[in-house]
């Protein structure tokens, strides 16, 4: 069993399945092969869903509230990551707060429904920084 909290990202839950599966795995390959298990088909065959792509990420806080903000960060890091553009440039958001937790060290944004709290960001070219008020001015 993995315990699944509310800050967790796919990169994460990654590390977390990888520590798990692999005995998991390894004991249902021997099991299927002694013939202990029977491989039962996928109810309504196999499904498929489309690429992500890197235009996924992008957020408008205009039009997104904090929560949904949060859950594409939670989905997309480590890839595609979440991103806006400031001043013409696009903008990585490498690092938020979850909406509910009270603010901390970051910049508090607004967005369409409640407040999202940004630590670090990293700027086309640029290094990542600490996320500062006077970097989005």
């Amino acid at each position: 069993e993995i315990t699944i909290d509310r800050y967790e990202t796919s990169l994460s839950l990654f590390e977390k399945f990888s520590q798990v599966c692999g005995p998991i795995c390894r004991s249902t390959l021997i099991d299927h092969k002694e013939g202990r298990i029977t491989p039962v088909p996928q109810p309504g065959g196999a499904t498929y869903t489309k690429k992500i792509t890197k235009e996924e990420g992008q957020v408008d806080f205009t039009s997104e509230s904090a929560e949904t903000i949060y859950r594409k960060y939670q989905a997309f890091t480590p890839w595609p990551g979440i991103w806006t553009v400031v001043a013409g440039k696009r903008c990585k958001i490498l690092r938020v707060g979850h909406p509910e937790d009270p603010v901390s060290t970051g910049i508090l944004i607004p967005t369409f429904s409640g407040n999202i709290e940004i630590f670090e960001v990293q700027f086309e070219g640029k290094k990542p920084t600490p996320a500062t008020r006077s970097l989005l001015d």
